[in-house]
């Protein structure tokens, strides 16, 4: 599946959970693992998606590598 194809799913799954999130006044975590097919790993990729989801109910974390 082209990376751009799962991306969409990836927001499309994102957003149904907003409603959910929101009626239970709680957040989801997303870590940054750079495994394969990781979608939101980057700075950039965290960018992309906080451009496509509802981000006031995602809580992102970024650790640098070392």
């Amino acid at each position: 599946m082209p990376r751009s194809e799962n991306f969409g799913y990836m927001v499309e799954s994102f957003n149904q959970l907003v409603p959910v999130l929101e009626k239970n006044n709680a957040r989801l975590v997303v870590e940054g693992y750079p495994g394969p097919g990781a979608l939101v790993c980057t700075p950039e990729g965290y960018r992309h998606f906080l451009r496509n989801v509802h981000p006031k109910r995602w809580v992102l974390t970024m650790t640098p590598r070392t």
